[in-house]
């Protein structure tokens, strides 16, 4: 819906152009085509003496020839449909030369079609900025995926995609498209369907939004601004209220296919939805399926993406001179090959590395070497998979029965399934913390090192190797979700007219197992690598299996029974056969649970009681929820090291939590109850009078509950003023809040293995660190002061033009966050003592504790812009809209540290920008979208030519194109689709941040994949 002075109001293809005869009608709250409009419309008052146009019964519109009925939405009101900083709610169309005037429905007793923003009833505009987009739109921009094409709108920030290899595996979120607004994180929005909560989908408690029914999607709602007085937890950043169409009639369904440029990446996306009414109407039912598959890639399959298969990488400067660091091209390992690298050891054989076959020639350590990582040579390439196989389906069925006239009752269920299969690289056993240790005893070893050792009087040297002759490790998950719920719904309580209310269940279950394959089992690896020849027999065996200290046992140890002893010294195809004995499955199965109860009951309080300029609306209801969530995990995982017996393994790992070279998840269990309850009151307070042709007042306040966080109010008061025609004011003020989820509280001691940069180090090495990651049951909610300011200008004198713009600021205090072990590092090193105290040394290892804090402060701060125009060129429709975000904060600040500022990175860049362009002609339309990012740096905290010689990267912009064919002749509605994103191939910048060293972009600000073609067939009758 479009707030300016003409309007064409679209929903779902739907469109109405709005001349004097309906205009006053609008302004109070009109049924348009069966539909009572569910929102204050700014258009210019007619000419004195203008007649007003008779209601029409029934006109089919251009775009659905059988006029059906427009979906709905229950329990979520009118908000502000209006599109400041907010997304036009329509797809951009001009008024044509032969449009058809909307049928009218004088009754007015249509379903209310309501925008999310408020809980009042329709009739009353609230204040709160909110992003209204069709399915239409964003499959236009992203065909293969809806929430694809919302997260390119600039109020998104660092979400992640299905094309990414997932910002967090070990939480299960590979392949799952998770929505970030405002760079907040993915867990301080709310996602809504048909405004009810629904179940989390991984450890992070956030949305994968690919397990909604997107073939029956009619609108995303977005409120850009603090919701939690309206609709509860979680609305920190807002909410994001997927509105379904459940009133669809007929059939449709779509066929797609696409490809990228290289010839990778094939994907098929199949989808069938049908309706039908029976029983005169009264008794409506929808039923859905969808089918999406795509190829992925991994580090070893086919990739012609230079910028992936010859990254650039950040690398310490061992110059001796400043900066500490330096971005180069060809980044490779510098401590670990294939075939093995001698990396220390006697004098001589340091730098040598083993060829297949077990051939030893000296390493090249490139033009610039560092402890880990150097500049070209002939180290191995230490990239991530690409991107993920993914297969997925949903199922979706609803029914509405209209009980009374007035009382609706409704049901329905959800099913979704995932599965994911993610190809990493090699495992690498480097540095320090894992390289092997091997003897001058190892029958694998070439006679000539042999004797060099022998020579130097040395026992043995470190070898750091990448085991890319055995399979690589890789992540898979599979995911099954579903969703129940039921209600009733009514309006005219008690008789009493404008009443209306619903009651409603719903539950969710998320049922996940996500393993990693392929995985070293370190006892075993460590057990395998020390090969020695039994003195008896004369064959090669593990070591342990008959040595206790240096004593040969005949009989044997008893130890590692399944051990077969590996070759590590050159890269060895035989390797693969013996994977099975040093692998293992690290795996957890994890559980969640979610019960809400819902009652909800929305009128106004009559003449009687107002204050001249209307009757004051009021919302009040209930909340009962129930989250829990049980993960259970593999032995392996959770229990610690052992290697008594096993010669040459790594100090720092006896007695380490968790037997697998990655990941070992723990399991953890815990449940928390929730009971709120909430009023919202809008207050008219002027109509039509002096420099005040409407001001309006909105409040809310909700009290929170939590059987674990403890009890919070949260609270909301705004004002929407339009002093004349064509400009208008709105501002918010609230507090919102999010509590801590249940791994945040109940999750026991992780450990892990990583690299920390030391500030201090004038080589600027990595050192090994082992990180304890804890649940902290002392948590509290988060608290966040939200601040939202705006104008809207729809200028009389040109009807098609529409200009806004909103300030927003959300000031989090006591933010849920756990730092990096980088993190705590550096704020040791800066001399934060009370971070020192999480920090200590043991075995040339540093081992960091964490665990989430409430953190002092989280800042973000904007502006965000919107242009649209709409007009006939050629007697033919062009519609024009420009998106701009400009950040002016981003920051976090924990309890006795310094910031640390996000501004102007690659997740909160200062300029963002959507430009979209549509023009149709009869049977052919034209969609041009246009992205753009600003250029930013790779760490803001961090001084370019003291860290890094170059902190910067490149502004970059996107072009998407779909060309879009009306057939005709076949009966019903169908088209054929071109679609090719990043039209021009646009490969990612180098964006590095330390401690990474390669350059592979991860968030959805950048595109990974290269242009990638869609062709589609969608069909409806």
């Amino acid at each position: 819906m479009q707030d300016r002075d003409n309007v064409t109001f679209t929903v779902r293809g739907f469109w109405m152009k709005v001349d004097c005869g309906t205009r006053s009608a609008l302004r109070n709250g009109v049924s348009v085509m069966g539909l009572s409009i569910a929102m204050v419309v700014g258009v210019p008052a007619c000419a004195a003496g203008t007649p007003a146009k008779p209601a029409q019964q029934n006109v089919a519109t251009p775009s659905d020839p059988q006029a059906s009925s427009v979906p709905t939405q229950s329990q979520v009101q009118s908000g502000d449909a209006t599109p400041g900083p907010t997304v036009a709610a329509a797809p951009i169309q001009a008024e044509t030369k032969d449009s058809v005037a909307a049928p009218i429905n004088a009754a007015g007793n249509g379903p209310d079609i309501v925008v999310t923003g408020t809980n009042l009833n329709s009739g009353f505009r609230a204040p709160t900025p909110v992003t209204v987009t069709t399915a239409e739109q964003l499959s236009q921009s992203s065909p293969n995926n809806l929430a694809d094409g919302l997260i390119k709108l600039p109020v998104f920030g660092g979400s992640l995609s299905t094309s990414s290899p997932g910002s967090n595996a070990t939480a299960g979120n590979v392949g799952q498209n998770l929505l970030n607004l405002r760079g907040l994180g993915t867990n301080r929005n709310l996602v809504l369907l048909d405004g009810r909560r629904i179940v989390a989908n991984n450890t992070d408690f956030a949305i994968d939004v690919n397990t909604l029914p997107q073939n029956l999607v009619s609108r995303v709602d977005v409120v850009t601004g603090g919701a939690s007085a309206a609709y509860g937890s979680d609305a920190v950043a807002g909410v994001i209220n997927f509105v379904l169409d459940t009133k669809f009639e007929g059939v449709k369904g779509e066929i797609a296919n696409g490809i990228s440029t290289y010839g990778d990446l094939p994907s098929g996306k199949y989808s069938l939805a049908v309706g039908k009414s029976l029983f005169g109407g009264r008794l409506h039912l929808i039923a859905s399926t969808e089918y999406y598959v795509r190829s992925g890639l991994g580090v070893y399959d086919q990739n012609d993406r230079k910028w992936y298969t010859d990254p650039a990488g950040l690398i310490p400067n061992t110059n001796g001179t400043m900066p500490s660091n330096v971005v180069v091209p060809s980044i490779r390992a510098s401590n670990g090959t294939a075939g093995g690298l001698i990396y220390t050891g006697p004098a001589g054989l340091k730098g040598t590395q083993f060829l297949p076959g077990g051939t030893a020639a000296p390493f090249n350590y490139g033009t610039l070497s560092s402890a880990g990582f150097q500049n070209g040579g002939d180290g191995f390439v230490p990239n991530f998979g690409f991107t993920p196989d993914q297969r997925r389906s949903t199922s979706f069925f609803h029914a509405g029965l209209d009980v009374t006239p007035d009382i609706t009752a409704y049901a329905e269920f959800g099913y979704a399934y995932s599965h994911t299969r993610f190809k990493n690289n090699a495992q690498p056993f480097t540095g320090a913390g894992f390289a092997f240790t091997i003897y001058n005893t190892n029958p694998y070893l070439p006679a000539s090192v042999k004797a060099a050792m022998a020579a130097a009087g040395a026992t043995s040297f470190r070898l750091g190797r990448y085991l890319a002759d055995f399979p690589e490790f890789e992540i898979e998950t599979n995911a099954n979700v579903t969703r129940e719920a039921v209600g009733l719904k009514g309006r005219d309580l008690f008789g009493r007219a404008n009443l209306n209310w619903e009651a409603s269940y719903s539950a969710g279950q998320t049922s996940q197992y996500l393993s990693e394959n392929n995985i070293a089992n370190l006892r075993n690896v460590y057990a395998a690598a020390d090969a020695v020849v039994n003195p008896q027999t004369g064959q090669i065996v593990c070591r342990s299996q008959f040595y206790s200290g240096t004593t040969f046992l005949p009989g044997g140890t008893g130890r590692d029974p399944g051990c077969k002893p590996i070759n590590l010294i050159g890269f060895n195809a035989s390797n693969a056969a013996l994977a099975d004995t040093i692998n293992g499955t690290s795996f957890k199965k994890l559980l969640i649970h979610q019960n809400v109860f819902a009652a909800k009951i929305a009128g106004d309080l009559g003449d009687r009681l107002q204050l001249g300029a209307g009757p004051i609306s009021f919302a009040t209801g209930f909340e009962y929820r129930k989250d829990s969530a049980n993960q259970r995990a593999d032995a392996v995982s959770g229990s610690p090291i052992d290697l008594t017996g096993v010669r040459g393994a790594p100090a720092a790992l006896q007695g380490r939590v968790g037997g697998y070279r990655f990941f070992n998840p723990l399991p953890f269990s815990g449940s928390q109850t929730v009971k709120e309850g909430f009023l919202e009151l809008g207050v008219p307070l002027l109509k039509d009078v002096s420099f005040a042709r409407s001001l309006n007042l909105d409040g809310a306040v909700r009290y929170t509950d939590y059987s674990l966080a403890g009890g919070v109010t949260t609270w909301k008061g705004g004002v929407d003023y339009e002093p004349i025609e064509g400009i208008r004011l709105r501002g918010t003020v609230s507090r919102d809040v999010r509590a801590p989820n249940l791994l945040e509280i109940f999750n026991t001691a992780l450990q892990n293995s990583q690299n920390v940069l030391y500030p201090s180090s004038t080589s600027g090495a990595t050192t090994p660190s082992l990180t304890t990651t804890t649940g902290n049951p002392d948590l509290k909610p988060e608290r966040a002061l939200t601040q939202t300011y705006g104008v809207v200008l729809s200028p009389v004198q040109v009807p098609a033009l529409h200009f806004s713009v909103d300030y927003y600021k959300i000031k989090l205090n006591g933010a849920i966050g756990a730092l990096s072990a980088q993190n705590v590092v550096d704020f040791c090193a800066a001399g934060e003592q009370s971070y020192c105290s999480l920090v200590n040394f043991s075995n040339g290892v540093v081992n960091v504790n964490i665990k989430p804090l409430n953190l002092n402060v989280l800042q973000v701060e904007g502006l965000d812009f919107e242009l649209s125009y709409r007009h006939n060129v050629f007697s033919n429709p062009l519609g024009l809209r420009l998106l701009v975000n400009r950040g002016l904060s981003n920051f976090s600040q924990a309890p006795n540290a310094s910031p640390l500022v996000a501004l102007d990175s690659a997740i909160a860049p200062k300029w963002k920008a959507q430009a979209q362009i549509s023009y149709d002609v009869p049977g052919v339309s034209l969609f041009v979208n246009e992205r753009f990012v600003s250029s930013v740096r790779m760490d803001p905290n961090k001084v370019e030519g003291v860290f890094t010689n170059d902190n910067s990267v490149p502004a970059i912009f996107y072009t998407d194109l779909t060309t879009t064919f009306k057939i005709h002749g076949l009966g019903g509605d169908h088209q054929l689709y071109l679609s090719i994103e990043n039209l021009f191939n646009q490969d990612p910048p180098v964006d590095v941040i330390p401690p990474t060293s390669t350059s592979s972009p991860t968030n959805a600000a950048y595109d990974r994949i290269g242009r990638y073609f869609t062709a589609g067939f969608r069909f409806k009758f």
